[in-house]
């Protein structure tokens, strides 16, 4: 599998954990720390930037969080931005439902190659709110 191709997957495994762990379908964790490079941190939509550390123990706090609601995550529109040798640049949609309501996001995320499940991990991701 190409790097692009390990991305993409990586990029849609994951979002299925989490669509998972809130709704509390499964209770190991041990997939935000396989993924999440030593170094990684996010930027919310509201522009907060959150390290590997403290996104764990807010994912790990949401344990469950969604467990009485209809809740469901799908990832859309992966497109490939910048591709290196070990590392690979790309933008994709986040459409989150809660019971009748939908967010949506705009991500790009920074991939690099390493020993995770699908071969990349997570180095930096930036959302971007999107109007639904």
């Amino acid at each position: 599998m190409s790097l692009v191709e390990r991305a993409e997957t990586e990029t849609i495994d994951f979002h299925r954990f989490l669509e998972c762990w809130f709704a509390e379908r499964t209770d190991d964790p041990g997939r935000l720390d396989a993924v999440l490079a030593k170094d990684f941190h996010i930027v919310s939509p509201q522009g907060e930037v959150t390290s590997r550390a403290e996104m764990i123990e807010e994912v790990e706090a949401a344990h469950g969080v969604y467990d009485d609601a209809e809740f469901s995550i799908r990832i859309e529109a992966f497109e490939p931005r910048y591709v290196a040798e070990e590392v690979c640049l790309a933008t994709y949609e986040e459409w989150r439902r809660v019971d009748s309501r939908s967010e949506g996001r705009v991500s790009t995320a920074l991939f690099r190659e390493g020993g995770t499940p699908n071969g990349v991990e997570w180095v930096h991701v930036h959302e971007t709110g999107m109007q639904v």
